[in-house]
């Protein structure tokens, strides 16, 4: 079997990759941001600022670990990633916290998923990578 190169990597395979390494680094930097939250380290009025961050910079490693290996369209399959990834996100810590409340801050948090997805992309198109 043939081995496959970066240019046809199906895309799907990689969404999925992308979004679960992501959800995961999220879960862990959310659990770090308690434990500084527990320990005092942090106020509580970090929480929206801290959380925010966290969102963009796993969506920005989802977008990465997708077009690392995808060449054509990467702004889009970036955007397409991010939003994933805040969708995926949202289903998981719903889980976790055992309240599913649908809302208009959830299209905001696609839309930053989004936004922080393509960014990342088009850097990257930048740096030449």
């Amino acid at each position: 079997m043939a081995h496959k190169t970066a240019e046809n990597r199906p895309l799907p395979a990689l969404l999925i990759k992308g979004v679960l390494l992501s959800t995961i680094a999220a879960i862990l930097l959310i659990t770090l941001f308690a434990v500084a939250l527990q320990q005092g380290w942090l106020g509580a009025e970090s929480v929206p600022t801290v959380t925010t961050v966290i969102k963009v910079l796993c969506a920005a490693l989802c977008s990465l670990v997708v077009i690392v290996k995808y060449q054509r369209r990467r702004w889009l399959a970036g955007a397409l990633a991010g939003a994933l990834f805040s969708v995926a996100a949202f289903c998981c810590f719903s889980l976790l916290s055992a309240s599913f409340n649908v809302d208009l801050l959830l299209l905001a948090d696609i839309a930053i998923g989004a936004l922080s997805g393509a960014l990342t992309a088009m850097l990257v198109n930048l740096a030449g990578k």
